[in-house]
């Protein structure tokens, strides 16, 4: 089961991490390891408006949440995961064949996407994030 954004499994989440978070045995993510989270992706960014408002709900959490977090939820790191296309890798040269495959893929695509709205319904907590609820379009989701 997925969080859906006002399904079940989304707000079980909330339920479930509200008690690791009060005895500090939530996850705090650690810098980024070779293979490991954080990989090479394509993400889409909001717009200013609502970057600045998940940044101002970010700085919010940051001082709830205590010391130790990354902040991805501020302005400029927010971000939609679309796709991740590998593992993480703390080297990546200048001319990478891969990342220069990823990007004429990407470009090829969104050259044909028109852009669209996102609606972010909700906030939850997992053990080791806070994750936006992101209905698919169309799907008619007003939480």
């Amino acid at each position: 089961m997925t969080a859906t954004p006002g399904g079940r499994r989304f707000h079980e989440l909330f339920d479930e991490t509200v008690p690791l978070i009060i005895e500090q045995r939530h996850h705090r993510e650690r810098p980024p390891v070779e293979g490991g989270r954080w990989p090479v992706s394509v993400v889409i960014f909001p717009d200013r408006d609502l970057g600045d408002r998940l940044d101002t709900i970010t700085r919010e959490l940051i001082k709830l949440a205590g010391p130790g977090h990354f902040h991805t939820g501020i302005l400029g790191s927010a971000h939609l995961t679309v796709r991740a296309l590998e593992r993480f890798r703390s080297e990546i040269p200048e001319a990478d064949a891969a990342v220069a495959r990823y990007a004429r893929a990407t470009r090829a695509v969104a050259s044909r996407t028109a852009g669209f709205p996102v609606t972010i319904t909700g906030l939850t907590i997992t053990p080791s994030a806070v994750l936006a609820g992101v209905p698919p379009a169309g799907s008619g989701s007003t939480n």
